[in-house]
Formats: C-alpha cells, structure tokens, sequence
C-alpha cells in the first residue's frame, strides 16, 4: 500500500540496512554528480569501457538473487508459524465447544474470549502496533483487559 512505503521513507533511518547503505550510495551519488559537473562546467569528457561494469553487474546480480531468496525464505517461515497459530486456535476452540461448553458454559465461554485476545494480541505484535485496548475491553473485564495490556512483551 502507499502508506507503507510513506512510512518506510519517514522511517529509512532507523533501519540497520539503510545505516550501511546510505553512506555508500551517498559517496557513489556524490561523485557521480561531481563528474556530471566537470563535464558540464570545463567541457572534459570522462569515458569508461564497459569490462568493469559488467564484472560487477553479474556478483551484483548473484547478491540480489540471494537476499531475495533469503528474505523470502522468512516470508515463507512466518506465513506458516501464522498458519500453524491459527490451526491451534481453532483446534483449542473446537475442544472448547465440544467438551467444555456442555459441562460448563462459563469456562468455556472465559476460555473463547482469552483465545480471541490471543490473535488480537499476536496480529497487534505483528503489525507493530501496540496493546489493542479497544479489542481487549470488547473481550474481557476491565481489570483482566488493563492487566494484559501492561504486560511487556
């Protein structure tokens, strides 16, 4: 989405990737824009065969292919830990509703809402958003909501 790549410029400096890449690029920027100014401003022409660059161009490439690759190896690993969350959740839930509720409802009842705070809390962790209040005070009482609220992490 649009906001995330807002949030991503607003952000690129508290990344540890973007800390050990600007200065770099920064230094490539700069000297490409004093060659470009030499060249317009004393008329001198800077020429280059293209041997280096196409030996950089193919490691280059081979770098980007492995952290693609890697990053998306997470993304794979984090899309099943979520599946495998979510597989417990209603497994829990199913045993909720065929074992506990006809003996006692209120437990089972109690138990339901604490395994919806679960996902609440696990998609507010992943988002990176804080405690969602709103959510836990729709679920539990207010002293069991504020308590799970100001728990760390």
């Amino acid at each position: 989405s649009t906001w995330r790549y807002v949030r991503h410029v607003l952000t690129w400096h508290l990344s540890s990737t973007a800390r050990v890449i600007v200065p770099v690029v920064s230094g490539f920027t700069a000297w490409a824009a004093a060659i470009c100014f030499a060249e317009r401003k004393f008329g001198v022409s800077f020429t280059m065969t293209m041997a280096p660059l196409t030996l950089v161009s193919s490691a280059l490439a081979l770098l980007l292919t492995l952290r693609t690759n890697q990053s998306l190896t997470r993304l794979l690993e984090a899309r099943l830990a979520w599946g495998q969350a979510v597989l417990h959740a209603r497994v829990i839930a199913g045993v909720l509703s065929s074992r506990v509720l006809p003996f006692n409802p209120a437990a089972a009842l109690l138990c339901g809402r604490l395994l919806c705070t679960v996902g609440w809390s696990l998609r507010a962790s992943m988002l990176g958003h804080g405690v969602d209040r709103e959510a836990l005070g729709a679920l539990l009482p207010k002293e069991e909501a504020e308590w799970i609220a100001n728990q760390s992490k």
